[in-house]
């Protein structure tokens, strides 16, 4: 019918679009009144993303419509070069924004289409060629529409077939074929009147291609099949969407009218859509949030008491067999990373000839050979490698109770050091077995008020603590503090890391402002006794940091965090464990500050850090991933999130007991992903695994049992089983309203 220029208006000095109208085709009045009508039309809506229409300047032997003049590129060239889903999410929703408030007004736009969306640089969109539109109520046309012919090839704009309509027709007639072949609804395919429910098909067809990537009618069809196809509303099946996204393209592609949904409830239903990967990383952070506190509670140890009784033990041994041992001690501290700053290859290696050195030339003074066993395992240990730790403890308990006898005080030190090391690692039945033991022996040597123990009595509150018993860790932590506050003082290290302790079950728990003056107070005491840069004082910064973020300080987390780790890379190196542990506490506060490009690189490094130091299946490298694949899922790079999450999954299943809280977290994070792929029996399966382990593991009161317990809950109501849902919910309503707060479930 034209062409479109870009012209200057010399009176508003302002760039517009001249959309001229060739001399061949001037416009009849039917024509002529189709374009006064856009302009009545866009004027009364003065929409920012609906093209503007300025004015109308009739001359001899042409027709101008001078329009706002909109720089960017058409959703059809956008479609071309690739759209990405979070682009794509955007623009769907400001689609039908507008749209909803064209229908508002009684408009029909009638032609809806790629080519019909501009794109402008900023970011939004605005919407192009009204004139098919008319108000609903308005006079039915007197002159027939133009007729098709036979076999007449289809000719395209911008790959779209045109408008299947003569250039003199005006608004809409039964019999009449109205839009543009390949994105009309079925009524107007076969010439029926068009209402906004059509403008709702052309829109389903439109996101369809804008998620899928591909056309709703596929490219190699002729006029013919196509315009067949499209009365039948016969498109190519959605698949490879999320479910909920599918779900919608589906109701808004119906083929009955009456069964799409208003664009008013489309952009309510996309915008809910849209927020459901955050709803979901929100859990996943939540998740991964508590597992890092847990890992750093772990850390909160009573060294200083053992390294006193290291002493006094040593001053009873021979005199030659005390040189041997602070001959290889001394090694092995200046091999210990935190000594040697980072240097671990060579701590390893040394380890592993100390050992070997020591069963030959104590093999004579077991007791003195138990004692450095522990040593080299206490070494191990603080460099993650539980699994060469484990056999050097197992061995001094095994001596130590040949020698000692089985009630003697120094076996219930190689107990609590075996049953730590299983705690790091996970294995947590065989954990509490030595750590019973251990405290039973203890009040039977000391008596129930004695350090050692409060020592027991810490240890075993880490283990509920990681197994998420917080009633039996509070219980334990509480005893231990009041014996460490009468024994030697409220302002002693070991108070302060128990104080610590108590206030990460607090924070677990949800009492987030009672539990920030405990980790104050327990950092402050910490920091003036033993200096600021001593790990146990920065342990107890990042503590103090993860509740200052939770709180919403983030200046403030983030200032501690980046104190942290500029100590720690100072004193154990760049590439020590604990330097992996600090920048996953960073990364998880710019990610709930909402900026993954600065969270991603910190995750990676920590992940590099871990697998070199750690091994690739260390459970700190499975936590790593998780953490990334959390970021991922923000960003909507499902694949890259599903093999993190995997791999997380695998090593936790290979190194954990298969009922730990670890493992049931991540099949629930997997879970997520799966649903969001669309695969959705291994989803559910996942889901039930993760609702199987929790309910084993975890208090019904347990807010990561609450979690998977709502997102499965969630997931059956998506699916269409919303009573098996309330069944679920309400079972697990009845455990928690008749299981008393101080009563746990077993672990595994």
């Amino acid at each position: 019918m034209g062409a479109v220029y870009e012209g200057f208006d010399n009176t508003l000095e302002r760039s517009v679009a001249l959309k001229v109208i060739q001399p061949e085709h001037r416009l009849r009045p039917q024509a002529k009144a189709r374009f006064l009508r856009e302009a009545r039309v866009l004027s009364r809506l003065a929409h920012p993303k609906i093209c503007a229409v300025y004015d109308f300047v009739e001359y001899d032997d042409h027709e101008i419509l001078v329009l706002e003049l909109i720089k960017g590129q058409s959703l059809r060239h956008a479609l071309n070069a690739g759209l990405t889903r979070e682009r794509a999410m955007d623009i769907a929703l400001q689609l039908l924004e507008v749209m909803a408030l064209v229908h508002e007004h009684g408009i029909v736009h009638r032609d809806l289409k790629p080519a019909n969306v501009m794109l402008t640089p900023d970011g939004d969109i605005k919407i192009l060629d009204f004139g098919l539109a008319r108000p609903r109520d308005a006079e039915p046309p007197t002159e027939p529409f133009g007729r098709e012919v036979e076999g007449a090839a289809v000719p395209t704009v911008d790959g779209d077939p045109v408008t299947l309509v003569d250039s003199g027709s005006v608004g809409t007639e039964f019999g009449a074929v109205v839009g543009t072949a390949g994105h009309m609804s079925p009524e107007q395919a076969r010439g029926e009147p068009a209402t906004a429910a059509s403008d709702m098909y052309s829109i389903g067809l439109i996101l369809q291609e804008m998620f899928t990537g591909s056309r709703p009618y596929g490219t190699d069809l002729d006029r013919a099949s196509l315009v067949e196809r499209a009365k039948r509303g016969e498109t190519v099946p959605v698949s490879g969407l999320p479910l909920e996204l599918g779900r919608l393209i589906e109701r808004l592609t119906s083929p009955a009218p009456g069964a799409r949904p208003s664009a008013a409830d489309a952009a309510e239903r996309l915008t809910w859509i849209a927020n459901t990967p955050r709803r979901r990383r929100r859990r996943i952070l939540t998740a991964a949030v508590w597992l890092v506190l847990t890992a750093l509670a772990g850390g909160m140890t009573v060294q200083w008491v053992r390294a006193e009784r290291e002493a006094r033990r040593a001053e009873t041994e021979a005199a030659a067999a005390q040189q041997v041992s602070d001959f290889l001690v001394n090694i092995f501290e200046e091999s210990n990373p935190e000594q040697a700053r980072g240097a671990s290859l060579s701590a390893e290696e040394i380890l592993r000839r100390g050992a070997d050195r020591v069963r030959e030339d104590l093999a004579g003074q077991p007791v003195t050979l138990a004692r450095l066993l522990l040593t080299i395992g206490n070494v191990y240990q603080k460099m993650g490698l539980f699994a060469e730790a484990a056999p050097l403890y197992r061995e001094a308990v095994d001596l130590r109770e040949r020698n000692l006898g089985e009630d003697h005080a120094d076996v219930a030190e190689a107990l609590a050091e075996l049953g730590d090391c299983y705690r790091r690692s996970g294995e947590f039945r065989e954990a509490e077995a030595c750590l019973e033991r251990s405290m039973a022996i203890r009040e039977r040597v000391f008596g129930p008020n004695h350090l050692e123990v409060a020592n027991s009595l810490n240890d075993l509150g880490n283990l509920n603590n990681n197994a998420g018993r917080l009633d039996d860790a509070e219980k334990n932590f509480g005893r231990a503090l009041e014996i460490y506050e009468a024994e030697v003082g409220p302002d002693s290290v070991v108070a302060a890391k128990c104080l610590g302790n108590l206030a990460i079950v607090a924070a677990k728990r949800g009492d987030v402002e009672e539990a920030e003056p405990m980790f104050r107070r327990a950092f402050d005491i910490q920091k003036q006794v033993l200096g600021e840069d001593h790990p146990s004082a920065c342990e107890a910064r990042g503590n103090l940091a993860i509740i200052c973020k939770i709180l919403g300080r983030f200046d403030e987390a983030e200032a501690l965090y980046r104190r942290n780790l500029e100590i720690q890379e100072r004193v154990l190196g760049e590439d020590h464990p604990e330097i992996g542990a600090s920048l996953q506490n960073f990364a998880n506060l710019y990610m709930q500050m909402g900026q993954p490009d600065r969270a991603e690189p910190l995750y990676r490094r920590s992940l590099e850090i871990n697998r070199a130091a750690l091994g690739n299946t260390h459970p700190k490298v499975a936590l790593g991933l998780d953490n990334l694949g959390a970021l991922f899922i923000e960003e909507g790079r499902w694949k890259e999130a599903e093999a993190v999450c995997e791999e997380a999954l695998s090593i936790r299943k290979a190194v954990l007991d298969p009922y730990s809280e670890e493992i049931g977290l991540s099949t629930y994070n997997l879970a997520l992903v799966y649903q969001e792929f669309g695969k959705l029996p291994e989803a559910e399966a996942m889901y039930r695994r993760s609702l199987e382990i929790v309910r084993t593991t975890l208090n019904p009161n347990h807010r990561h049992r609450l979690m998977v317990v709502e997102g499965f809950a969630d997931f059956l109501r998506e699916t269409g089983r919303e009573m098996e849902a309330a069944e679920i919910e309400a079972s697990e309503a009845e455990l928690l309203a008749a299981e008393p707060e101080s009563e746990v479930a077993n672990v595994g």
